[in-house]
């Protein structure tokens, strides 16, 4: 799970990884993070459900099964995607560096290694 600062593109939060399947809103709930009140929150479906005390929450709308969205329905959503596409760059540029996926070698005051 990650939390990305929309003007300054700065990560704000970012989860430890877990192994094995887990659903992303459980994840969410589990974190039990705190938002200032008014904070806007882009989320895509797999938050669905996830829906923190005095924050607006931006998520695109879900194809009901056996259904069409609508026409504004569709442009909502497009409208959305690109919203979630600085998130994206930030997403990519954690994996491009492998932030997460190498270990800390030789540490700097401070931090410590994940071993």
């Amino acid at each position: 799970m990650l939390l990305v600062d929309e003007d300054t593109q700065q990560v704000l939060y970012l989860s430890a990884t877990r192994p094995g399947s887990l659903h992303d809103k459980k994840l969410a709930d589990e974190a039990a993070l705190k938002f200032p009140n008014g904070t806007r929150l882009i989320q895509d479906t797999g938050f669905q459900g996830y829906a923190p005390v005095h924050v607006h929450i931006i998520q695109p709308k879900k194809q009901m099964r056996g259904q069409w969205l609508s026409a504004t329905d569709r442009i909502a959503n497009r409208l959305k995607a690109s919203a979630r596409i600085l998130i994206e760059h930030v997403v990519a540029g954690i994996k491009r560096c492998r932030t997460v996926k190498e270990v800390l070698r030789k540490p700097a005051a401070g931090l410590s290694p994940i071993w």
